[in-house]
């Protein structure tokens, strides 16, 4: 599985704490709870630190880097002011949080499904801090319960792909029973690994256009094997034309797109299975 891709698993786990956390102290003069709660915190700031440095290649822009960071330390910042239990100023800083997280939201409206997990985990963080102070609706809990609805979705979506293209039979209550709740985020993972198949999750070749741009020659095939570097598909506008060149070596299993699509800066075009 791409880092991205575990990253949003990551993310649904932790945002599913969040949000069956019962205990979750109003008083934070319950040190052993306020310690236990920071620390995940910094769990959280940690994998997504782990993204930035494993997913150089699928964070196309640097500023789409430095959000990451900064959505990584402000994440590890508010787990340090639920330390501290200052509740004016964990509400103060969960806006401060929220300037990223409507960027990441962004992001992902835009089609960037890399975005996915940084983007529940800031959800998540948000809303758990408005629960400390007593301050969280049900449009915030409505909201982030949608959102892990979503991530669930794109799982099940990717893996039933895998399985579809391997001949494999597709384990239908497996998948319901995490659709539905029932099952928790890596419990799916692991009913849908059989065979391998979440070691063979394809490797997403992603538009770096800056703007929109039309696919204009597409240089591979389904099946055919690739080596890092080769251009596989050109992309233009009015302008320019945009070379898109292999990140990894392997063979190609799927094309989304074909000459005359409009694609977004960040879109996935094909995907490579990394040799």
């Amino acid at each position: 599985m791409s880092i991205l891709s575990t990253l949003t698993s990551y993310a649904l786990g932790w945002a599913m704490d969040r949000l069956n956390e019962p205990s979750t102290p109003k008083d934070l003069n319950n040190g052993h709870a306020a310690v236990v709660l920071e620390s995940s915190f910094k769990e959280a700031a940690s994998e997504l630190k782990l993204a930035i440095s494993q997913s150089a290649a699928q964070v196309i822009e640097k500023i789409e880097s430095d959000k990451f960071e900064l959505l990584a330390s402000r994440i590890k910042s508010l787990g340090d002011l639920i330390q501290i239990g200052d509740k004016s100023e964990i509400l103060r800083y969960q806006f401060v949080l929220r300037e990223v997280v409507d960027y990441a939201e962004n992001r992902v409206n835009e089609g960037k499904v890399g975005w996915s997990g940084p983007l529940l985990l800031g959800k998540a963080a948000i809303y758990s801090a408005l629960e400390i102070c007593a301050a969280s609706t049900g449009v915030a809990k409505s909201e982030l319960e949608a959102l892990c609805a979503k991530a669930r979705h794109e799982m099940v979506d990717l893996g039933v792909r895998q399985c579809i293209s391997q001949g494999q039979i597709i384990p239908w209550a497996k998948v319901e029973e995490f659709l539905t709740g029932r099952a928790r985020n890596l419990e799916i993972s692991n009913s849908l690994r059989s065979g391998d198949l979440w070691k063979d999750v394809f490797t997403p070749v992603l538009s770096p256009a800056m703007f929109e741009m039309e696919v204009d020659e597409i240089y591979l095939k389904v099946g055919l094997n690739v080596c890092k570097g080769d251009t596989i598909f050109d992309l233009s506008d009015n302008k320019a034309v945009v070379e898109v060149d292999a990140l990894v070596s392997g063979r190609v299993k799927q094309i989304l797109v074909q000459p005359g699509d409009k694609v977004l800066p960040g879109a996935v075009l094909a995907y490579i299975k990394p040799e």
